[in-house]
């Protein structure tokens, strides 16, 4: 319940917490039903992510419900057998939860499905992730993981077998748009795509070279006659020669709108605050490489998109951050691979955003001028 000094909401305990956890996992669709030992072990693994608010094994094994006390040492290998269980593998997980996303997430209204992609740095590990982006943050349904550095090679085929997995579950009829960074575009990454047949948008580095009216040249070189007060469209392909790949390449700048809540004087001085930071790292870039044109492209958004209109494009890349709210903050520095741990921070997203789907469709359900008076401050 929430507190009315506070305006905080209570944590249900873990005793009150469980059979809904349980319910929720029963009713996952699945070809074959989870054993019963399985499912509370499982049940039991959630509840404590949601009670202990964390992914460290100390915060873990004090959230696990235990009917008579146990030693910390049992507890701790508790949590440690948890992460070698076959459940938390992306071959048992993925076909249940893109079902179980797509049940819960409508279609928008041309039809598409958008799904984010992105990567999060956890010590010395990298998470990638897949999900639907809803109501602002992104639902998981898939995930990879390398160990960081990267193995040479490894990078661009992780995540198109990532793209792979999904797509081999993902129902024919919904169809898909993915939005993804500048970090992620490549020949083999957008082949991927065309094969699996769905549509992206997604932002080039200045260094990437496109064709353009037949001549190749970089991206950097394109922002020289582009015009920062308006969006503009035209094909292209990404690459060159026979193999290049066709879309439509987007360049501009956009528009800056603040929120109302963000226009005040303390919003300003951090807005400052990250300008500055953001030209100290630029400025830092690329010193082996002088002069470097890091602060001259950095305002600029190249986007190779599927979309023939730069507007579409626009719109759906801005769903792209979506997922900066859902990165699973997890700095991990145990033992366990972290393949283990990010199954468990996706099941751990996904029941609070069950349990918020009634509250988000009654309020779509209610009037515009409602909506935007309960929107307002309230002294």
């Amino acid at each position: 319940m929430p507190n009315s000094s506070t305006r905080r909401i209570r944590v249900p305990s873990a005793p009150e917490l469980y059979p809904f956890i349980e319910a929720w996992i029963q009713a996952l669709p699945a070809s074959t039903a989870l054993h019963a030992t399985a499912l509370h072990a499982l049940a039991h693994l959630v509840t404590a992510l949601l009670v202990g608010q964390s992914l460290r094994p100390t915060a873990l094994m004090r959230a696990f419900s235990s009917p008579l006390p146990v030693p910390a040492r049992q507890r701790y290998k508790r949590v440690a057998r948890a992460w070698t269980r076959p459940w938390l593998s992306p071959a048992w997980l993925v076909p249940r939860l893109v079902p179980a996303a797509l049940a819960l997430v409508p279609a928008e209204r041309d039809g598409v499905t958008h799904l984010a992609l992105d990567s999060v740095r956890c010590g010395g590990w990298e998470v990638f992730t897949l999900g639907v982006v809803w109501h602002g943050r992104v639902l998981p349904v898939g995930w990879a993981v390398l160990p960081y550095p990267w193995p040479k090679g490894r990078f661009t085929p992780t995540v198109c077998a990532l793209i792979r997995q999904v797509a081999a579950v993902w129902p024919a009829e919904r169809p898909v748009h993915l939005v993804a960074d500048r970090g992620f575009p490549s020949r083999l990454f957008l082949l991927t795509l065309r094969q699996v047949r769905w549509g992206w948008t997604v932002r080039l580095r200045a260094t990437h070279g496109v064709t353009v009216a037949g001549q190749v040249q970089p991206v950097r070189t394109l922002l020289a006659a582009a015009s920062p007060d308006c969006w503009t469209a035209q094909p292209a392909h990404y690459g060159h020669g026979p193999h290049a790949l066709p879309g439509t390449l987007v360049i501009g700048q956009g528009l800056v709108v603040l929120p109302w809540h963000q226009r005040g004087p303390a919003s300003v001085r951090q807005r400052l605050a990250q300008y500055g930071r953001r030209q100290a790292h630029l400025a830092r870039k690329h010193p082996r490489q002088r002069p470097d044109g890091a602060r001259q492209t950095d305002p600029w958004v190249v986007l190779f998109t599927s979309h023939s209109t730069w507007l579409a494009a626009v719109r759906s890349y801005d769903r792209r951050w979506a997922t900066e709210g859902t990165q699973p903050h997890c700095p991990h520095r145990s033992p366990e691979p972290l393949g283990c741990v990010a199954p468990a921070a996706s099941l751990g997203v996904s029941f609070p955003c069950c349990l918020r789907t009634p509250c988000y469709r009654a309020r779509e359900s209610l009037p515009q001028n409602y909506r935007a008076r309960e929107s307002l401050p309230q002294n």
